[in-house]
Parts: structure tokens; C-alpha cells; sequence
């Protein structure tokens, strides 16, 4: 399976490149997608610029997303939360992600508060439902996607 020049592969096939949340995540996965139609597809981590990424690996920036990671904080508590927004547009953190996750202080994420394995450039994609029995490709949840 291609994204634009990337060679997508069964997450399941490649733990190598899923971090190990992810990898137990897959492992019990119960949803209402296929194994088969999770795919990852690895890519060079100095191409986190979305710009650099579209370029290098032929994906079109209309079809594109950047997962960025939230520090929200409320009445003492703190915790993550990932967003992934289409990369043709702008992410509203002060207004809306403030909102739906209920915090009153929220912020991008430190690099070193994200993740202690730093597999944040791994790339994963869902397929379509329409296209599930044809490994084609569409998504990327802690990365890069497109709907």
C-alpha cells in the first residue's frame, strides 16, 4: 500500500515502529476496523514540517493533518490530550480544544512531557471503510493523516 511515495505496512507487521502503547493498543484492539487496515509507514524524523513532509513523500497538503499533543490543566489535575488537525488549517487551542476537553489552562505539550520513547514521527494510517479490502490508505492517528 502507497501514501504518495510512502510504503504503508500493517501496523501489526511493523511493531519496530509503534510505540509500545501503541503496539498493546493494536493488541486489544476490538474496533470496528480491521487489523489489516491500520497501517504505519516509517519517514525520515527531520521531515516534521508538514511543508517538508508533503514535499519529500508526494502527499498532498489537502491531504495531510499534524497530530499536535495538549497540556491541559483544571483544578489541579493535568493530563495529554492528541489533536489531529487537517493541515490546511489552523489549530484553535486557546478556544476550542480549551473547551471540549474542559480545562482551564492548556498548552503544547514539551517534547520531553509527550513521550519517553520519542516515536512521535511515526506516521499511522486507518484505510477508508469504503476502501477496507484494498489496503489503500488514509489515516494516521499520532502522526500525520488524511480523512
Amino acid at each position: 500500500m502507497t501514501l504518495g511515495n510512502l510504503d504503508a505496512q500493517p501496523a501489526a507487521l511493523r511493531p519496530d515502529l509503534l510505540a509500545p502503547s501503541v503496539g498493546a493498543a493494536l493488541a486489544a484492539w476490538t474496533g470496528g476496523t480491521s487489523l489489516d487496515d491500520i497501517v504505519v509507514a516509517e519517514i525520515d524524523p527531520q521531515l516534521a514540517d508538514t511543508a517538508a513532509f508533503c514535499e519529500r513523500y508526494a502527499v498532498r497538503l489537502d491531504r495531510s493533518a499534524n497530530c499536535v499533543i495538549l497540556a491541559a490543566r483544571r483544578d489541579g489535575r493535568a493530563w495529554f490530550a492528541a489533536c489531529v488537525v487537517l493541515a490546511t488549517t489552523r489549530a484553535d487551542v486557546n478556544g476550542l480544544a480549551k473547551r471540549h476537553l474542559g480545562a482551564s489552562k492548556i498548552s503544547f505539550a514539551s517534547m520531553d512531557g509527550r513521550t519517553t520513547n520519542r516515536r512521535t514521527s511515526r506516521r499511522y494510517y486507518r484505510a477508508p471503510a469504503s476502501r477496507s479490502n484494498s489496503r489503500s490508505t488514509s489515516r494516521r492517528s499520532f502522526g500525520r493523516a488524511t480523512p
